[in-house]
């Protein structure tokens, strides 16, 4: 009896013992879903519904079906505006489908050799990576082709790291009849004249042949200037391919924070009220806004607190300021690097226009083509050097003004930026300092809202 009181004892024990751990395992708060800045998809892609059907229907069901896109696509925008997150989007759902997905990076790219050898599939690019080589007009070796260097012919080019046009277009031709291509090129605004040329033509040239092969192309706003100078005529083929990336609104921000919290597989409540905070403060604008999910996911005590609220917004706002404020410290040098313009850069230029964005209306301001110029020729007359053109051209580059979608009109491309960037030229005396009176340019935790949604 004794040992049995003893057996059952132990069983008992054991019993709560795993009920324990089994109930740690159930409730085990999940790795965050929110990766700002990492490149990845967010936990849930909102407010993209319009560019996800155009890709889905007008590229990628095409290549599905092995035939050629009607066109090529387009998406530019500044930093931080979602592009790269509609990219990993596409190269996953092109892989779902069966497309061969080739995603090119400046780095990677030197010379159109190297474009060829990653655009075919990897037994090709060995074949043609071969050693054979001929004696150019230049006395240099050079690489052949790929169907050169797989049939071992000897073809004389011109230069080192150029290719036989014809044969790299015969060999991505026979690779796209066995499976569709979908080429991508992220931050295409860095890669070289000399191999941007070479990959629209050879695209284009697949198009004619009515084979199965697109392009996608992603960058910053002066990735047009890039292409331009490759003498490339790839805007002009673009058609409905230009995808406009812009700014989340309400509805989009909350369905961000509140969807990707469920991507967990947690239950997870989300307040009305603290979610249009965070729009609020992060103004639709996409990388804030998963910065913003991080830091309020960090701070949800699971399981015990089972929803968003208000004391989560307040708690989360100092961590979000922290990288806010370090984000726009790296545009703050960039202006500042831009020497060309003088010893303080673009600082005044910037400022000039910020402060009025600010008078005109803060966050929701726009500025006329004329009232901008008028801006920046006041930044430039504080000691300033280059001409109005040019330096427009540098914000829009930056991203720090972009078009509106009314014709003659301009706004701006992260509105908060505004008055971070004339808080710190007023600070670092940059420019007068009764430019910032009367302004409110401090950073504040959001408030809560005093009036219902709609």
């Amino acid at each position: 009896m004794p040992h049995t009181g003893k057996a059952s004892l132990g069983a008992r024990l054991q019993s709560s013992v795993s009920r324990l751990l089994g109930t740690r395992r159930e409730t085990a708060k999940p790795p965050n879903p929110f990766t700002p800045g990492a490149g990845r998809l967010p936990p849930f892609l909102a407010g993209r519904g319009e560019q996800t059907h155009i890709l889905d229907e007008a590229l990628l069901q095409s290549l599905s079906r092995e035939l050629p896109a009607s066109h090529d696509f387009a998406m530019v925008g500044q930093r931080g505006i979602g592009k790269t997150a509609l990219v990993v989007w596409l190269h996953r759902k092109a892989e779902q489908l069966g497309i061969r997905v080739v995603k090119l990076s400046p780095r990677g790219i030197p010379n159109e050799r190297e474009l060829m050898l990653q655009t075919l599939p990897k037994p090709v690019a060995e074949a043609a990576d071969a050693q054979a080589t001929v004696e150019t007009t230049s006395g240099l070796n050079a690489t052949l082709g790929p169907l050169a260097a797989r049939r071992g012919e000897a073809r004389r080019i011109e230069t080192q790291g150029r290719v036989d046009a014809p044969s790299w277009w015969d060999a991505m031709e026979s690779a796209a009849r066995q499976q569709p291509i979908l080429i991508v090129a992220d931050e295409a605004q860095h890669f070289r004249p000399d191999v941007v040329g070479p990959l629209f033509e050879g695209v284009q040239e697949m198009r004619g042949r009515q084979a199965p092969v697109a392009l996608v192309i992603a960058g910053t706003p002066d990735t047009w200037d890039a292409l331009s100078k490759a003498g490339a005529s790839f805007q002009s083929r673009l058609g409905r391919g230009r995808l406009s990336l812009s700014l989340l609104d309400e509805v989009a921000s909350m369905q961000a924070i509140d969807e990707g919290m469920k991507a967990t597989g947690l239950d997870i409540k989300s307040e009305e009220a603290p979610l249009r905070m965070v729009y609020a403060d992060s103004q639709g604008y996409p990388y804030f806004l998963q910065v913003w999910g991080e830091a309020l996911y960090n701070r949800l005590d699971w399981p015990r607190e089972q929803a968003i609220t208000q004391k989560h917004v307040e708690a989360a706002w100092p961590d979000v300021n922290k990288i806010r404020v370090e984000y726009y410290s790296d545009r703050w040098r960039e202006m500042l690097n831009a020497q060309e313009f003088g010893p303080s850069g673009l600082v005044p230029v910037c400022a000039a226009v910020a402060r009025g964005m600010i008078v005109e209306g803060g966050d929701d301001a726009v500025l006329a083509d004329g009232d901008l110029d008028d801006l920046i020729a006041e930044g430039l007359a504080l000691g300033g050097a280059g001409a109005i053109n040019e330096a427009r051209q540098f914000l829009t580059h930056m991203g720090f003004i972009i078009k509106s979608r009314r014709d003659g009109l301009v706004e701006a491309g992260i509105p908060s930026l505004m008055g971070h960037t004339l808080r710190a030229a007023v600070a670092a005396k940059r420019v007068p300092p009764q430019w910032g009176d009367g302004l409110d340019l401090e950073m504040r935790p959001p408030k809560r809202p005093t009036t219902p949604k709609g």
